[in-house]
């Protein structure tokens, strides 16, 4: 009571809530949440506990990829950012793994345990007469020209605001929230209605109804933006029937027409497992860029779930400013097992793909060592060390 008989009056004080009020927002800003969660590793089905600092849409994704079905956030707490690695880095913790989202490109002072700068988005380009031509050889394309004329697909193009409006509501919101549900990051709708003057609208009709559609972009180059996708009513049975796969292959041709030369993907998540990176990989594109935001990857004890989570998610990571790919294997590795890993693994525009093995640690610790590289033609390096 005594509290609040004093805070009441100095609310009425405008000096000092001027004061008081950005004080308060700088410290909020200094602050981030933190959760320990539990759970099953969704390959393995064994126990996991992740230590989580960061925005809770990323913890929203990161759960989806690494638990199975369902998990608990066993803590929650607003910790300082400057401290970030010390509590993720404690083994004594009740955490087996943990991850800490970065706000930029910051750098990451060298912890003594093995850990992976992960980005939150990479970006791709597809190079249109490429792409064409890929059209020629690639069965994953020729099976999608296969469906697209047996569902009678096609496409129509229209910069009417309306339109845009239809999309949005119709098309874009139910798609992404059941594709992405509570790890969706949404366009919003003034950021759409902003880009029409500069922008089309690329809509995929089966039987001349529109399935799906997505926002092409213009900026004046050689170039456009693919921006932002869409199903009516979000229903799986559109995709099924190739709606996608049409707006992929069609608007290629499309843009061909039009005297365009490369078509920008959009962004996708930094796992290599991800269905949307490899749909965009096995159609022709390439990474060109990523997020300065991130995460950092730390592998802290040696457990069966740990083992399982690193080698059926394979991830992108930043090497000395070099994207590379990051495949985690029981063992050492021979020739053929590399072909493989870099059919299944490898995108166009990385590096290469470091191999590491997962070598029993100290006590409860896991010992992870480079164990080889493949590079961008496919073959397979001696192990490297950087030191």
């Amino acid at each position: 009571m005594m509290t609040l008989a004093i805070r009441s009056p100095l609310k009425s004080i405008k000096p000092l809530r001027s004061v008081i009020r950005p004080l308060r927002q700088r410290i909020h800003r200094l602050r981030e949440d933190t959760w320990l969660l539990e759970g099953k590793e969704r390959t393995s089905g064994q126990p996991l506990s992740i230590l989580f600092k960061g925005e809770r849409i990323t913890r929203n994704y990161i759960s989806e990829v690494f638990f199975k079905e369902s998990w608990t956030e066993k803590e929650h707490a607003r910790t300082w950012k400057y401290r970030r690695l010390q509590r993720a880095l404690d083994v004594n913790g009740r955490h087996d793994l943990a991850i800490v989202q970065l706000d930029g490109p910051q750098p990451v002072t060298d912890s003594g345990a093995a850990l992976y700068k992960v980005p939150c988005w990479v970006g791709g380009e597809r190079d249109l007469h490429a792409c064409s031509e890929l059209a020629r050889r690639s069965e994953h394309i020729k099976s999608d020209i296969r469906r697209i004329r047996k569902n009678r697909l096609s496409y129509r193009v229209t910069s009417e605001p309306e339109e845009f409006d239809r999309f949005y509501h119709s098309m874009y919101l139910p798609y992404i929230q059941r594709v992405f549900g509570n790890h969706a990051f949404l366009m919003s709708y003034q950021a759409m209605q902003s880009a029409i003057p500069d922008s089309e609208l690329f809509l995929v009709t089966q039987d001349d109804k529109d399935i799906a559609g997505g926002i092409l972009v213009y900026d004046g180059s050689d170039r456009v933006r693919g921006w932002s996708l869409g199903v009516k009513d979000g229903d799986d049975r559109w995709v099924r029937a190739g709606a996608l796969a049409a707006f992929d292959h069609l608007q290629t041709d499309y843009l061909l027409e039009k005297g365009f030369r490369r078509l920008h993907r959009g962004g996708s998540r930094p796992f290599l497992n991800d269905g949307s990176l490899r749909f965009k990989k096995n159609r022709g594109m390439v990474i060109t860029s990523h997020t300065p935001r991130g995460f950092i990857i730390l592998p802290l004890r040696d457990t069966p779930a740990v083992r399982a989570l690193l080698q059926h998610n394979p991830f992108i990571y930043e090497d000395e400013g070099k994207l590379k790919g990051a495949i985690f294997v029981p063992g050492e590795v021979i020739e053929e097992d590399a072909a493989r890993m870099y059919h299944d693994w490898y995108v166009p525009g990385l590096e290469g793909l470091t191999l590491f093995s997962l070598d029993q640690g100290h006590e409860n610790g896991l010992n992870i060592r480079v164990c080889g590289w493949v590079d961008q033609s496919g073959a397979l390096k001696q192990a490297y060390s950087k030191e």
